[in-house]
């Protein structure tokens, strides 16, 4: 009975198509076959085979994910299995090429149709107009003229003998804390000046003596010449 039966597995976008179909004379076989799919990650699934004409047996599988998907047709009461070519989908089937370049703008108007939503902009026009970006922009020109103008301020400053104001840095308070004098410093620095005018004075005086010395040895001097 297995000779009799012949069995496919096709895939048609997002499902897998199973038909089975029988020799002319046993189409008493018929109601006697069961399918049964092995998805890819090990799982098997019952199909149902429905009638697709007169000796012939037709059942959809879904593809829900990569990897391949292996179906069995088994005859039932004879215990024999019919070999089906196993099918692979490899990716996503919306990324397939379509033989007919038209097949997605006349899907796109069907559902505009159903929704009463409009195209916009049409489809021939999707490609039409410029298509440079607006989001880059050269910096090169810009850099240019800054550069230039730094240069010309350079010559500027070097001809005319321009000087740039002097940024004063004030020190941290932390570094003011740290300069100012301590208490015991300060009290000696404010005793230095009441010692200076006494050594002055006493140096005034030396020297007022030493003045008074010489003085009364000229008039001692002038006597004795006097006298001779």
């Amino acid at each position: 009975a297995g000779d009799a039966v012949y069995a496919d597995f096709v895939r048609r976008g997002h499902e897998g198509v199973l038909s089975v179909e029988v020799e002319p004379g046993q189409e008493v076989l018929l109601p006697r076959l069961a399918a049964r799919v092995l998805l890819p990650d090990g799982r098997g699934a019952e199909v149902t085979l429905l009638r697709a004409g007169e000796r012939r047996l037709e059942a959809r599988v879904p593809l829900t994910g990569e990897g391949v998907y292996r179906a069995t047709v088994a005859v039932e009461g004879a215990g024999e299995v019919v070999s089906v070519p196993p099918i692979t989908l490899p990716y996503s089937p919306e990324f397939e090429r379509r033989l007919d370049p038209e097949a997605g703008a006349r899907e796109l108007a069907r559902l505009v149709g159903i929704t009463g939503g409009r195209i916009d902009p049409p489809v021939g026009e999707l490609f039409s107009g410029s298509r440079d970006g607006v989001g880059l922009r050269p910096l090169a020109p810009l850099c240019a003229w800054l550069l230039l103008a730094a240069l010309l301020g350079e010559i500027a400053v070097r001809r005319l003998g321009l000087s740039l104001p002097r940024v004063v840095r004030q020190k941290p308070a932390s570094a003011r804390e740290a300069a100012r004098p301590s208490p015991a410093t300060a009290a000696a620095n404010a005793a230095v000046p009441e010692e200076r005018p006494a050594r002055a004075h006493r140096d005034e005086r030396r020297v007022e003596g030493l003045g008074s010395i010489l003085q009364r040895s000229k008039e001692r001097a002038g006597r004795q010449t006097d006298r001779r």
